[in-house]
């Protein structure tokens, strides 16, 4: 295999990185700090949300909407948001969902002793009622290795990987109220493939070569995690802890949410817990804009405006993970050693005009395998249409 060359130059680190050889060390080009386009993608989001927040035309003052009953949403996140192109390099999603009426005949709705049970104060009290919601998404992941250039296998970093997936997700959500805590519940089932059917290679090449021009060609697919089908099962909860309010009680303004999260199967086996503060106006019933890893939440209630900034802590701990451990059906040419426990600290902002969401939010992520200490960056954007 050709020796591949390094540039004697460090690029600006964190403090408690440092540029040099061996395990734990932070590889020239490893970070490249810098927020440039994403923060003037999250400039131009939120100047043409505020606009109209607080400049909507006249004929939107004039009517009251309806509570939503479905919603469409598309989420983006990429790293080269922050000028990186390495490691969790890219996801995609769109996701639909509609609210279910209490009487709906459907064959995936619970069983009448289930329903019983998870409603069995709704006659007497309204806010005891759990809120059915049902829905599809896809979309795609994509992981690649620091150095896109090097068309051999880079032993040290992580290999090439790419995931297409769909599938259902089913969610509970009841509003708090008295002493009851606002809490949701989430079922996801995602069917998909692993290796070059998930088309991670075609988009990578086509992005840089049409769109992202300039950015370095990726050599090294042929090395991508193998091909194998997917069956992943993701269940989340989310549960209100603390909530403040101005105004007489009308008007929300902090929150803070605890959630959970257990995934079992081929892709993905964790168990995670973490918190979000959200801090703003107008907060909604809902528990947040939600990343990647598709929750379906509450489309929203009481108030057609809101705005807030938020931050998210959140650690889980791994058992596997195809796309440093391979699969399961099919060898790898290629795998690294993961770490057990991968933590996220998340900073963003939301802002909702009558029907349109729309939330920008930077994720810093601390390494995922042990051959590289690589602190991984991104930047989502997200927007979603209620009806």
């Amino acid at each position: 295999m050709p020796e591949r060359s390094t540039s004697p130059c460090c690029t600006v680190a964190s403090p408690v990185e440092a540029c040099g050889p061996g395990r734990g060390s932070l590889r020239c080009g490893d970070v490249r700090p810098g927020t440039g386009r994403f923060a003037q993608l999250g400039f131009a989001l939120f100047v043409g949300l505020a606009l109209g927040l607080f400049f909507p035309p006249a004929s939107s003052l004039a009517q009251t909407p309806s509570e939503p009953d479905r919603f469409v949403s598309f989420y983006f996140e990429n790293d080269t948001f922050l000028d990186t192109d390495q490691s969790y390099t890219n996801g995609a999603r769109v996701s639909w969902a509609t609210r279910l009426e209490p009487d709906a005949d459907r064959w995936y709705l619970p069983s009448d002793r289930l329903e019983r049970r998870f409603r069995r104060d709704c006659d007497f009290d309204p806010t005891q009622c759990w809120e059915w919601w049902a829905g599809w998404q896809m979309g795609q992941s994509m992981y690649t290795p620091q150095d896109l250039t090097d068309p051999e296998i880079i032993d040290d970093d992580r290999p090439y990987g790419g995931w297409l997936y769909a599938g259902p997700t089913f969610t509970a959500s009841r509003p708090g109220q008295h002493t009851q805590k606002a809490s949701e519940h989430s079922l996801q089932l995602l069917v998909g493939v692993l290796g070059a059917p998930s088309l991670a290679a075609e988009t990578q090449t086509f992005v840089h070569e049409h769109i992202a021009t300039g950015a370095a060609e990726p050599m090294g697919w042929d090395h991508q995690v193998a091909t194998e089908p997917t069956l992943n099962l993701l269940y989340s909860g989310r549960q209100r802890q603390v909530e403040a309010f101005r105004g007489g009680g009308k008007s929300r303004v902090l929150d803070v949410i605890g959630e959970w999260t257990v995934a079992a199967g081929n892709v993905f086996t964790y168990a995670g817990a973490g918190g979000t503060v959200r801090l703003g106006w107008n907060l909604g019933e809902d528990f947040g804009a939600s990343r990647v890893e598709p929750v379906i939440a509450m489309a929203g209630r009481q108030h057609t405006r809101e705005a807030y900034m938020f931050g998210r802590i959140g650690a889980r701990y791994t058992l596997h993970n195809a796309f440093l451990d391979g699969g399961w059906l099919r060898r790898s040419p290629h795998t690294v050693e993961g770490e057990p426990v991968v933590a996220d600290l998340e900073v963003g902002a939301t802002l909702r005009i009558r029907r349109i969401v729309g939330s920008v939010r930077w994720v810093r992520r601390t390494p995922e395998f042990t051959t590289r200490l690589i602190y991984q960056e991104y930047g989502s954007i997200s927007l979603t249409w209620l009806r």
